[in-house]
């Protein structure tokens, strides 16, 4: 985790949240029946980030199942 901190910090980016997102998919979008691939997808955040403290309880054990 301070690794990725510290190489974004290098790179003059924003910030650190602590989740890793990628683009939508024309495919992704399709089987979640969008018309029009808009967003981005993540997974679970990194523990002791910024976004990891923003996740709910309910959210952690939605992601468990």
């Amino acid at each position: 985790m301070q690794e990725k901190k510290e190489k974004q910090n290098a790179n003059n980016l924003c910030g650190w949240m602590g989740v890793e997102v990628r683009p939508m998919t024309a495919a992704f979008a399709a089987s979640l029946g969008m018309a029009v691939p808009c967003g981005a997808i993540s997974d679970q955040p990194e523990p002791g980030s910024p976004a990891g403290a923003a996740v709910t309880r309910e959210a952690e054990e939605d992601w468990t199942r």
